[in-house]
């Protein structure tokens, strides 16, 4: 049975962490594992040989600060990774990496799979880390495209249960909104400058201004601390545009299925997605999609499909392909069913556990 030492340093829950608990729950029973996280209490479901939490250096520090303090994070992990002899080091993020590779160094027989989920902005930290890692898992081709000439790198989409992520039972999602006459238009993801909200509060307005009925959410919150100018930022937006009471700021909704089943359209105005979870998780549940043409949604939503693609940052150009979706229900209808048969078929836990099996070799 081989061993998998997992580590995933984030002490945040985001798609990240959502991805690999998925993956966990399938491969638990056919590996040992060990975790090194920083949140001990989510992964708590996962049947592993140890669980270790550990402090993330997650601020900018120089170089050199950075060393010293991830050489004393994996002090604390170093004989118990001794003691459990992984045949596979996987690093769930890049930060994981970042902060664990003496780990990598230590027990360099091991093998090291790198998952990058991420935009990197420093050249250096790609060469180096992918000097040390045997493989490169990319969760898309626009962050595969990163790394030029290495034959290391692979692409493995996300992918989500179509049995949880469904129509409520006896009736489609896009029937049962056709029969709703006030709609909802929202944006889900974490307050953060990248997610690019503004372009939604933008966007909203001049919906609104076509249709005063619309209900408008946005969906998220901060997960570092460091955003909190963000948000503050937003919600001087959404004042600033005269739409204080009109767009709700919900925070994170726990049960994100019963929250997509509201939701008619959903707006999606990052910029250099990496992949973009909450869209899988939305077109299975027939919920059409209005994204810049930006990173990973290119690869995922079939403009005029399943959804539309428009150019980034022309926020008006948003507004205008979301507001043909809320006036025309036989179109919202059918790009909502399209959007889960192209989940089904490409994008299915099924096929994001297959890819990331075949590299640890024990499925």
């Amino acid at each position: 049975m081989k061993k998998i030492l997992i580590i995933s340093s984030s002490p945040f829950i985001s798609g990240a962490e959502i991805s690999l608990t998925q993956l966990l729950e399938k491969i638990d029973t056919k590996c040992q594992l060990m975790l090194i996280t920083g949140n001990v209490d989510y992964f708590n479901s996962i049947k592993v040989v140890d669980l270790v939490k550990v402090d993330s250096i997650i601020d900018k520090i120089l170089w050199l600060q950075f060393l010293s303090q991830s050489l004393v994070i994996n002090y604390k992990c170093f004989y118990k990774v001794g003691r459990f002899k992984p045949d596979f080091i996987y690093f769930n993020t890049t930060n994981s990496f970042l902060n664990f590779f003496w780990i990598g160094i230590l027990f360099f027989k091991a093998k090291k799979i790198w998952h990058v989920r991420d935009v990197l902005k420093r050249k250096g930290v790609i060469k180096i880390l992918s000097f040390f890692a045997n493989v490169v898992v990319c969760n898309s081709i626009f962050i595969c495209n990163q790394f030029k000439l290495t034959s290391k790198k692979r692409v493995v989409y996300g992918g989500i249960d179509v049995d949880i992520y469904k129509p409520q039972k006896g009736i489609s999602q896009g029937t049962r909104k056709k029969l709703t006459k006030i709609k909802t238009v929202a944006c889900i993801a974490q307050l953060t400058p990248w997610k690019n909200q503004i372009d939604f509060i933008k966007a909203a307005q001049i919906i609104h201004k076509k249709n005063s009925d619309i209900k408008f959410l946005l969906i998220g919150d901060i997960l570092n601390p460091k955003d909190t100018i963000y948000k503050k930022l937003l919600i001087e937006e959404i004042k600033n545009h005269n739409l204080n009471g009109i767009i709700e700021l919900t925070g994170f909704q726990k049960n994100i299925v019963e929250g997509l089943s509201e939701i008619d359209v959903l707006i999606h105005p990052a910029i250099e997605e990496p992949f973009g979870r909450v869209l899988i998780e939305a077109m299975s549940m027939e919920v059409p999609i209005v994204a810049y043409k930006s990173g990973g949604p290119q690869e995922i939503i079939v403009n005029k499909e399943t959804g539309y693609l428009v150019t980034p940052y022309d926020y008006e150009l948003l507004a205008t392909q979301a507001v043909k979706l809320l006036e025309n229900d036989d179109l919202r209808l059918k790009l909502g069913q399209e959007g889960r048969k192209r989940v089904a078929k490409k994008f299915s836990i099924e096929s994001y556990v297959d890819g990331m099996g075949k590299l640890f070799k024990v499925i």
